[in-house]
């Protein structure tokens, strides 16, 4: 067969996984749309301390105004998958009425990369929190429970201290270590008092919508977390709750056509596909490790079955990435991989003659040896991580 056939017998695989990617993530768009939330109605942002958003700069409070020089209008721009594909990060903010910009650490790509792919999953920048301390479920004969807080309730202080970020909630509480505090909350007139039996919260004053309420109530200590907890969940785990920090933060869902999600499809696959680029050039230029930017099947299966949890859509996100993934690492120059094969047709495109046999043979036999200590490598690592 001519060359140019055989490069196309060759390059079909990764074709077939870069095609199945585009229509994973189109698939995606048309079904589920694009909802975010409008960066300008997020007026001010939670860090918790020591985490990735803590060590660009950011602080409880600052107010987003520009991410590596673009103007921040979508709160998903701060999506670690997003971020990992500049070799730096900025971030431009609104503090105590200055203008500041903040620069990241020299290793912050590499943390985001690990962040994305294991140690925080998170939809944003880790360690940046938004949301607002509504409560969305209590846990039966918990100490919430207890005290009568109810779905619908909205923390307002503990201790004193104004609660303004659910994530604000959780440290003064672990700050507290189960001692007894005051938690006072503001319960909208929509909402009944505490259901009958149970011990009835102290009422606090009368406002136009509703009432606000205290009790001293101490946080239990669970051994798996690690942490204090009073058996509340935020405002996602209620449909109520959910539309109401919806409307509060303006959230908008764009839509999308066959034709645009196709093209929004080509635009994911590409930015993925960018990204796992990116992180193999730092690792060959030495500015990542490979020992903890990459992972291997053991890794692959726990993110998928996790995803898989979380619903269809986390999970063919999952696919969709690791197509992506297949393609790029099948393409690499290789002699195993298809990646190897398309570089001896090129020679013989060049050259117009073959490798020699024993050259091929030579090749094929190393880059197996390669291959096969790589995925070692991998496995082990992974192991390590459990």
């Amino acid at each position: 067969k001519p060359v140019w056939q055989r490069i196309v017998v060759i390059t079909a695989g990764v074709a077939f996984n870069a095609l199945l990617a585009i229509a994973i993530f189109g698939g995606l768009r048309w079904s589920e749309g694009d909802t975010y939330i409008p960066a300008e109605n997020v007026e001010q942002v939670y860090v918790e301390e020591g985490s990735v958003a803590y060590d660009v700069g950011l602080r409880t409070g600052d107010h987003i105004l520009k991410v590596n020089g673009t103007s921040f209008e979508r709160f998903d721009q701060m999506d670690p998958s997003s971020l990992i594909a500049a070799d730096s990060m900025t971030v431009t903010v609104m503090r105590d009425g200055e203008r500041q910009t903040l620069v990241g650490p020299s290793d912050i790509i590499s943390r985001l990369s690990r962040a994305r792919d294991e140690d925080q999953p998170s939809r944003y920048l880790p360690g940046l929190g938004f949301q607002p301390p509504l409560i969305g479920g209590v846990l039966k004969d918990s100490p919430a429970d207890s005290v009568g807080l109810r779905v619908g309730d909205r923390v307002l202080a503990i201790r004193g201290d104004t609660v303004r970020f659910w994530q604000e909630m959780s440290d003064m509480l672990q700050a507290a270590e189960g001692a007894p505090v005051e938690v006072r909350w503001f319960r909208p007139d929509s909402l009944a008092d505490s259901a009958p039996g149970v011990a009835g919260p102290t009422l606090v004053r009368r406002t136009d919508k509703g009432r606000i309420l205290a009790a001293e109530v101490a946080a239990e200590y669970d051994k798996d977390r690690d942490r204090y907890l009073l058996g509340i969940r935020g405002p996602g785990a209620n449909q109520t709750t959910r539309q109401a920090m919806f409307e509060k933060f303006g959230v908008r869902t764009k839509s999308y056509s066959s034709l645009g999600a196709l093209k929004a499809g080509v635009v994911d696959t590409w930015t993925y596909g960018r990204n796992i680029i990116v992180t193999l050039k730092r690792i060959a230029t030495g500015r990542d490790s490979l020992r903890d930017s990459l992972g291997g099947p053991v890794m692959i299966a726990e993110v998928t079955s996790e995803a898989a949890s979380a619903g269809l859509g986390p999970y063919w996100r999952i696919i969709g990435a690791l197509s992506i993934t297949l393609a790029i690492m099948n393409i690499l120059p290789i002699p195993a991989l298809d990646g190897g094969q398309l570089l001896f047709l090129l020679y013989e495109a060049v050259t117009r003659r073959r490798p020699s046999a024993r050259v091929r043979l030579v090749a094929q036999q190393v880059g197996m040896i390669l291959l096969i200590g790589f995925m070692a490598f991998l496995i082990f690592n992974d192991i390590l991580r459990l």
